[in-house]
């Protein structure tokens, strides 16, 4: 059996390998805002993103919403180990449009370790006022220079920060989940037991109060050699609720105590992608296609009870949640031409998800909110945030300079950020207007 430890950091390579660009292909020129060529408009709706009620945070989402605010890095690439000189966290305010530093010195230029940001890594997690995030640095002391890490937080209210604990860097690894519960954090983090000689993931808890962190060794860490999990964690927590804390296997899914204990099955199912509370119902997919990655979404009781078929087929892993809407993505394949890009094995480009859709959270008011056509036909997104009537993205586009329906290299295009520039994608969903 191939070592599960090469096979995790394997996987764990891929999801950053996801939100890299080849280096054959292109940047977006960049703009100054996020929104141009109009005067600025919002329209005002109290729908908003369920992430951190309840949910597990997914530190790899390169927008995230918290409080009227849109977080991302000012630097989108794939080297989680990134030392850039002046990489920091920017927010942009959706109803006034503008645009700001997280740090507050109006005079930093966020390339010392005085700045509060200063060498952070791509995750960071956002909850409750609260900015979790990894940062890894190099220092020089006595003429030496060492590589020195921390996990910290970052207070928005109080601008303080707290260091969790501090990084091995020669063995810094990263899950990118975690879970909020009352003052704990819950979260994974890459621990060597010497009893048994060797490193796995380990479920820990911090107490941000107190700052002390708790173990724990259950389950057997990630050794479950029939666990279905698709990132070979023997379980993966998906959220909380009334001091629940609720996993999954990839064969079921079942809630424990906050001691992880009193393990409670729920549901035995073959399940292969992300379950979301709004603090009623758990809302899960099961895999239909394997070959597309087709899903369907089912709801039950948060007991396991009354299971229903929500009559949503979506694309793998495209479910969001928010306050008034689940928001999927339709799951096609379409061909736009041959791939002549080096390195790649396909003989198509294949653009997956054209159309954006809706539905309530009981299946019913289906319904399609944006359609990639026209002049967006070869555009898709990377990664979006749903808020009011508006979606925020980043993505990336094709383009045939040639007309001849074959693509090469620096045909595709991405959306990025420098340490001043920025481009993203917001749709109205009302207007359908679409602005780059």
């Amino acid at each position: 059996m191939i070592n599960r430890k090469i096979i995790l950091a394997l996987l764990f390579l891929l999801l950053l390998l996801l939100v890299s660009c080849n280096t054959n292909n292109r940047t977006i020129p960049l703009i100054t805002s996020v929104n141009s060529n109009s005067a600025f408009v919002y329209t005002d709706s109290d729908d908003i993103p369920l992430t951190t009620n309840y949910n597990a945070v997914n530190g790899l989402s390169k927008l995230q919403y918290a409080d009227g605010y849109l977080y991302f890095n000012n630097w989108f690439g794939a080297n989680m180990m990134n030392f850039s000189e002046n990489r920091t966290l920017m927010r942009y305010n959706v109803k006034e449009g503008t645009l700001t530093s997280v740090c507050t010195d109006p005079l930093c230029k966020h390339n010392a370790i005085e700045c509060p940001f200063y060498a952070m890594c791509d995750t960071f997690y956002i909850n409750n006022n609260n900015i979790l995030f990894a940062q890894v640095y190099y220092e020089t002391k006595y003429g030496d220079t060492n590589m020195r890490g921390f996990f910290k937080t970052y207070n928005l209210k109080t601008g303080k920060t707290l260091n969790r604990n501090e990084i091995d860097t020669r063995n810094y690894s990263e899950f990118p989940k975690q879970l909020f519960l009352n003052n704990y954090v819950f979260y994974y983090d890459y621990v060597y037991d010497k009893a048994l000689d060797k490193w796995f993931f380990d479920v820990c808890r911090w107490d941000m109060v107190k700052n002390t962190v708790t173990n724990f060794k259950a389950y057997n860490g990630t050794d479950d050699q029939d666990s279905q999990y698709s990132v070979v964690l023997a379980y993966c927590f998906l959220f909380a609720k009334d001091s629940r804390i609720y996993f999954t296997d990839g064969k079921s899914i079942f809630s424990t105590d906050m001691d992880l204990k009193d393990k409670v099955e729920l549901i035995s199912i073959p399940y292969l992608s992300e379950a979301f509370t709004d603090g009623i119902y758990i809302y899960y997919c099961v895999l239909t296609d394997i070959d597309t990655g087709v899903e369907s979404v089912y709801r039950m009781n948060t007991d396991g009870s009354n299971i229903i078929d929500l009559g949503i087929s979506c694309g793998g892993g495209s479910l969001k949640i928010t306050t008034e809407y689940l928001y999927y993505k339709n799951g096609d394949q379409i061909s736009i031409g041959k791939c002549r890009v080096k390195g790649a094995s396909a003989d198509d480009v294949i653009l997956q998800d054209s159309e954006i859709r809706r539905c309530r959270h009981n299946g019913t008011g289906k319904e399609p909110v944006y359609k990639f056509e026209n002049e967006y036909e070869y555009h898709r997104i990377l990664y979006e945030c749903y808020v009011g009537n508006y979606i925020y993205a980043l993505y990336n586009y094709w383009v045939d300079p040639n007309n001849d329906g074959v693509f090469e290299d620096g045909d595709c295009y991405f959306s990025a950020g420098t340490s001043d520039r920025y481009n993203t994608m917001r749709i109205d969903m009302t207007t359908k207007e679409t602005t780059i």
